[in-house]
């Protein structure tokens, strides 16, 4: 690796982690609520309650996608090769699950045989494109690598 991709790929990591964390205070679903419970409020929900809903989240698969993000951005930054694309690519399959989860077995878990949904909101996909943004990077990165070169028997 290079100086100029090692100094690419920190920037890239950079800026991806930057939107990630930008996602965390911004809305990322709407919350129905309950009406019983203080603990259930009504309206937007922040990235940042998201994340930090242990041990509950532990549950739903899309939730693991944000450690593994981690672990990509640092494996990015660091400069090894394919680490990030196997763990992005990963990381995209849990977090495109989120409206499928959210919306039916969580819900019917929370508010019983009522069907309720979770509106995404602008969070989300904020979320979503830093850990696609990952994959694509990386997966650009490592299709455009040279090969090194071959010892000579000179």
């Amino acid at each position: 690796m290079n100086v100029g991709t090692a100094t690419r790929d920190r920037f890239v990591a950079g800026a991806l982690a930057s939107l990630f964390a930008a996602s965390l205070f911004v809305p990322a679903l709407e919350y129905p609520g309950r009406g019983d419970s203080p603990f259930a409020p009504e309206g937007p929900i922040s990235g940042i309650k998201c994340l930090a809903a242990l041990p509950f989240v532990a549950f739903v698969p899309n939730w693991w996608a944000n450690p593994l993000f981690l672990v990509g951005i640092i494996r990015l930054s660091q400069g090894n090769g394919r680490a990030p694309l196997w763990v992005g690519k990963t990381a995209v399959v849990l977090a495109i699950t989120a409206p499928w989860v959210v919306g039916k077995p969580l819900v019917q878990w929370l508010h019983g045989s009522r069907f309720v949904t979770f509106p995404l909101r602008s969070g989300y996909f904020a979320w979503l494109s830093a850990i696609v943004g990952l994959a694509a990077y990386s997966w650009f990165a490592d299709r455009t690598a040279i090969p090194p070169s071959p010892p000579s028997d000179r």
